[in-house]
Parts: structure tokens; sequence; C-alpha cells
């Protein structure tokens, strides 16, 4: 029965996708607010799918198709803002999520900037492996 489901939530994306394709919608985002609206319908049983299949199997021909429909001269025209988000918008989420993981739990240490010796052959795990009996965070042990 397992099977049916995944064949009819496969069939639903591919019907919406040709919807969008008709309408001139974007086929990502409606297909990842069709899925929202889903989950919230009392009854839909719910998927788990493994990482490795989404990144092995799903992804590619997303890219494929992506790469397909894209020309160089507008990728070449839209250089400066894909660095800039892509390389940016990284740095500033991660000094966000720090900057709130700090306030929430202030007494969270931040990992080691360098290892105590530079010439070290092993450098200090971090976070410390459970066995070494030493708490990340204190407030949250």
């Amino acid at each position: 029965m397992h099977h049916v489901h995944v064949f009819a939530l496969v069939a639903i994306a591919v019907l919406v996708a040709a919807l969008c394709r008709r309408r001139g919608w974007p086929a990502p985002l409606v297909i990842v607010a069709v899925g929202l609206i889903a989950s919230f319908v009392p009854g839909v049983p719910r998927f788990e799918i493994d990482a490795t299949v989404i990144l092995e199997f799903v992804l590619p021909p997303l890219l494929y198709s992506a790469a397909l429909s894209s020309s160089y001269r507008d990728f070449r025209s839209s250089w400066n803002a894909i660095t800039r988000l892509g390389v940016g918008l990284v740095l500033v989420t991660a000094l966000a999520v720090a900057l709130v993981a700090k306030a929430v739990h202030p007494r969270c240490r931040s990992p080691p900037r360098s290892s105590s010796v530079p010439w070290s052959p092993r450098p200090t795990p971090w976070p410390p492996p459970p066995s070494a009996g030493v708490s990340v965070c204190p407030a949250a042990s």
C-alpha cells in the first residue's frame, strides 16, 4: 500500500508541475505550497525519504533541467548577485545562528579557533566526544 501512496504523491507533483507550466507559474514554489497544504490535511500519510535518495535521484535531474533552461548570458549578467547571495547570505545566516544560540544558551562555549599547538599533528576534536565527560553546553545538560 505504501507504493500506491508514493505513486499518488509523484502523480500529483507531476500534475501540479504541468499546470504551473501551462499557467506560467514557478513550479517548485507551487509544489512546495501544495505539499505544505497537504501536510495539514488529516489522514494524509507521513512520508520520510532518505536524504541520499533526494541527493542521488531527485536533485540531479532538477539541476540538469535548470541548466538546460538557463542561458550563459543571463548567468553572466547575474554573477554579482549570485555571488553576493551565495557567499554573503551564508555568512550572515551563520552569524545570526551563532548570535541566537549564544543568546539562548549564554553558558555555551564557542569552539576553539585553533589548537593550542599550531603544529599539532592531531587537532582537538570539536565538540569533544561524549566519552571525554565534558559537556559542550552545561546549561543543556
